[in-house]
């Protein structure tokens, strides 16, 4: 993926590369991580045969490691968990 961006009047290039992908057990969700430390969520729309973006968050200072998906024992709602690297 690559984002232009304008900084001081001056245009510059970012390169985001996913690191890894991972789907739900049900196929309805996919989940990435990027080189910008960021964890995206897609749904799967049928009828558009396309992904829709439901959110990308960045909430890491350290790369992420691994990414996947669980429910909750109690209330079986769907969630992401990450893994970040330590130096």
């Amino acid at each position: 993926m690559l984002t232009e961006e304008i900084f001081l009047g001056r245009e510059f290039t970012i390169i985001i590369i996913i690191r890894a992908i991972e789907f739900s057990e049900c196929g309805e969700f996919l989940a990435t991580v990027d080189t910008d430390r960021c964890v995206s969520v897609f749904r799967q729309n049928k009828l558009l045969a396309a992904w829709e973006l439901l959110g990308r968050y960045r909430g890491h200072s350290r790369h992420i490691l691994q990414i996947m998906f669980g429910r909750s024992p109690e209330t079986g709602d769907r969630y992401t968990c990450t893994l970040q690297k330590r130096l």
